[in-house]
């Protein structure tokens, strides 16, 4: 998230996420350094719970969460309507489509 809101801003990120991502963009303070700003904000995800913040956070036996490199990608129209045509939910951010799996009980 740190690195996100230095190469686009706070109000861009705010967008991406939901409530308590938005809780945890609110830490980040341009007049602190990295290292601070850091601890600031994990301290932030540990307050609210982790997979509250962000899906990459849940529990892999229910849910998986990966971000794919738009630039790793030849035909991104292609491969997100693939992707969606199987169900899985895929959002456009950050250079990356960040793709959701859910997992079925065997």
């Amino acid at each position: 998230m740190y690195e996100n809101i230095l190469k686009t801003g706070v109000g861009y990120q705010r967008r991406i996420y939901k409530v308590a991502g938005q809780a945890v963009i609110d830490v980040y303070d341009p007049k602190l350094d990295r290292t601070q700003n850091i601890s600031n904000m994990a301290k932030k995800i540990r307050e609210l719970g982790p997979s509250k913040v962000s899906h990459h956070c849940a529990d892999q036996n229910t849910l998986n969460v990966f971000d794919v490199s738009k630039g790793t990608v030849t035909n991104l129209a292609l491969f997100k309507s693939s992707l969606e045509a199987r169900g899985y939910k895929v959002l456009d951010e950050n250079g990356c489509f960040h793709i959701e799996i859910p997992q079925t009980n065997k």
